[in-house]
């Protein structure tokens, strides 16, 4: 007989992305992004003596992001300073993969055979403003 195995998990991930531009424009640009997400796995499989065949699966269950995006502007012809803030939300569900595996040996080799997106909603976490003072 050949034996069938399925494994299945769940992976959450949590931080914080941001980075730092300054533009030709004398405009200096601030993004941090702090985010989270879990994601459930699942793989099914036949094999004998550690050569496997199947299929898996990974499923979004949930990812947040927020987007916090202060900038600002110095404009030294003019002596104006602008300045400006958003901070997008960003709720994503029920997207994924699925692929095919073989494991011939130690080393698995996995081929994508679909791919979509899911559901996605954005929305602004606070309002965006922009001002500018001479």
């Amino acid at each position: 007989p050949v034996p069938i195995t399925a494994v299945g998990g769940m992976t959450g991930e949590i931080g914080i992305r941001g980075q730092v531009r300054y533009l030709k424009t004398n405009k200096l640009i601030l993004e941090a992004e702090p985010y989270a997400s879990l994601t459930g796995t699942l793989e099914r499989g036949a094999g004998a003596d550690d050569t496997d065949i199947g299929v898996s699966a990974d499923l979004l269950l949930i990812k947040s992001r927020l987007k916090l995006n202060p900038g600002i502007q110095i404009l030294p012809s003019s002596a104006t300073a602008a300045v400006s803030f958003s901070a997008p939300v960003e709720l994503s569900t029920l997207g994924g993969k699925a692929h095919l595996f073989a494991k011939p040996s130690s080393v698995k080799y996995r081929f994508s055979i679909v791919e979509w997106e899911g559901v996605s909603y954005k929305y602004r976490f606070l309002p965006g403003f922009s001002a500018a003072s001479e």
